[in-house]
């Protein structure tokens, strides 16, 4: 068996992925903390970060699913890009804190 740097980097990623989508489950049990305010079930802004707090643990799931069955067919740059879709929930979450100034 040979490890090629997308093998590594997968193993790597998907053992951070997999810690990362257990301890945000934390996160998603307080979501509906965020719609306690007044008004705030409206607030397009608190729906997108509810909606990035609560589908972060799924889509590091479909990340580790993707980059294997992606490294199964031998599609390395495939493995490597599925495996940094949970980056996508993180930016969204970071932006919405900084409210959009990076």
């Amino acid at each position: 068996m040979t490890f090629t740097v997308a093998k590594v980097f997968t193993l790597m990623a998907s053992a951070a992925w997999t810690a990362s989508a257990v301890l945000s489950i934390r996160s998603v049990m307080m979501t509906p903390m965020l719609f306690d305010a007044p008004g705030s079930s409206e607030n397009a802004i608190v729906i997108t970060l509810a909606l990035s707090i609560v589908t972060f643990p799924v889509v590091c799931a479909l990340a580790i699913a993707v980059s294997w069955a992606a490294l199964y067919i031998r599609s390395e740059a495939l493995a490597i890009a599925g495996t940094l879709l949970p980056l996508a929930n993180i930016v969204v979450a970071i932006g919405i804190v900084l409210c959009g100034v990076f």
